[in-house]
């Protein structure tokens, strides 16, 4: 049996539910409708849901409803219920008046609205126009509703959103201290709307003087919402709409460095390399020094030269042993060796860290009676270490060779650890 009741509502069948299924088996619709609406003992919730649940009758749905007595007395189970099998029914009658009102009466109902939550309702609305235009119009409603469920009613009823945006404007516009809990919800909305909604954008920029209102709140919160202005610094549509100037982002009283630095690698990503660039520089002066990393991958391809000079100022200013700073210098060493600027890469390998494990591995190598050969060792460790080339000739060979390509990375480090190979 489907019921979202208690076990406590379980009485005898009163009179008025014998009267009540007789009407239904007659198929007396009308009548039964009406007696359900008259019906003052709220025991016979129970037994009306299940009577008329069952049954594709939207003008007993309806009666029950509509009699307080007895809504008052439904679950939220019950409720969801009698939505889903009207809209389910509505797929096939899309213009059935009584399948539409049986939203609108749960949506004009607050204890009904509480019992099922206000935007349970949301969904509903792209197969019930009724309850759409209701929700749309009505600022009450619209203030119980988050601003993620707005923007999704935005997206289910686009005709409608000069009616929610007039909404928002009207409640903007009170002065009393009654709504100052509603104006800061309208501003909220208005904030994440302007962000996710291509619609809301669109439906301000096409009018920008009945929106005026809207464009001055938004530039209040710029400079007063930290969050907010990352978000619209990184969108030049917005920047545009709501007239901020990037090349004076900078003087923002509350961003950092850090958030520049994002800013521009956001920009990056989306190759605006010349925003990218501004908004680095803009990290710099507020000593966010990581953004020398950033600025090294931003220009490497074009002027290698440039690119190392940014590095070492990361070199200067970071933490020796940052893991970004170890990351940076073997990226763009690997970056200057596969173009094969030999003598730059050269001077990036000086500023590499030995790793630990490779210090490891020469504590572990022994000097027998017979030291191991030079070529026996540099292949050891060659697996280990990448070589500075693969055209490389072993040091011994160097030696008599005309070649002046650089000694092996291995080759390096053996002649700090084991010197006595090179005598």
């Amino acid at each position: 049996m489907i019921s979202g009741f208690s076990a406590r509502h379980n009485p005898p069948l009163s009179h008025d539910i014998q009267l009540l299924k007789s009407d239904l088996s007659l198929r007396d619709y009308k009548q039964a409708a009406s007696r359900i609406k008259e019906m003052k003992n709220p025991h016979d919730a129970k037994a009306v849901y299940e009577a008329v649940f069952a049954k594709n009758i939207p003008t007993c749905w309806l009666g029950l409803l509509q009699n307080p007595v007895l809504s008052d007395e439904l679950s939220s189970e019950n409720l969801q219920n009698l939505l889903n099998k009207a809209d389910t029914v509505l797929k096939r009658s899309p213009q059935h008046i009584a399948l539409c009102r049986v939203g609108l009466v749960i949506a004009k109902n607050a204890n009904l609205c509480r019992k099922i939550n206000y935007a349970s309702l949301v969904p509903y609305t792209s197969r019930n126009p009724h309850l759409a235009f209701y929700i749309c119009v009505n600022p009450d409603f619209l203030s119980h509703l988050d601003p993620q469920t707005i923007n999704d009613l935005i997206k289910i009823c686009p005709t409608r959103i000069k009616s929610i945006l007039n909404n928002l404007l009207f409640i903007l516009q009170t002065k009393d201290n009654e709504n100052a809990q509603k104006r800061d919800w309208a501003k909220h909305v208005l904030e994440y709307l302007i962000l996710h909604s291509v619609f809301v954008r669109m439906t301000i920029q096409s009018d920008p003087e009945e929106y005026a209102l809207f464009i001055r709140e938004l530039k209040h919160r710029f400079l007063h919402n930290r969050p907010f202005a990352k978000e619209v610094l990184k969108s030049l549509k917005l920047c545009t709409l709501l007239q901020v100037p990037t090349n004076d982002a900078h003087k923002h009283p509350f961003l950092t460095g850090r958030d520049f630095l994002e800013i521009g690698q956001h920009y990056m990503g989306t190759v605006n390399f010349t925003l990218a660039s501004d908004y680095f520089l803009f990290a710099l002066e507020l000593e966010e020094y990581y953004a020398n990393l950033s600025l090294v991958t931003l220009v490497q391809d074009d002027d290698p030269q440039e690119a190392w000079e940014w590095l070492q100022h990361a070199i200067k200013r970071l933490p020796k042993g940052d893991p970004q700073l170890k990351k940076a210098l073997q990226d763009f060493y690997d970056f200057v060796r596969e173009a094969q600027h030999f003598e730059l890469a050269d001077k990036v390998l000086s500023h590499l860290p030995v790793e630990d494990d490779l210090d490891d591995l020469i504590g572990k190598l022994t000097v027998e009676d017979e030291p191991p050969s030079l070529a026996a060792l540099d292949e050891t460790l060659s697996g280990f270490l990448p070589a500075y080339s693969s055209t490389c000739e072993q040091p011994a060979k160097a030696s008599a060779s005309t070649s002046t390509a650089p000694p092996s990375f291995a080759s390096q480090i053996l002649k700090k650890s084991r010197p006595y190979l090179y005598e």
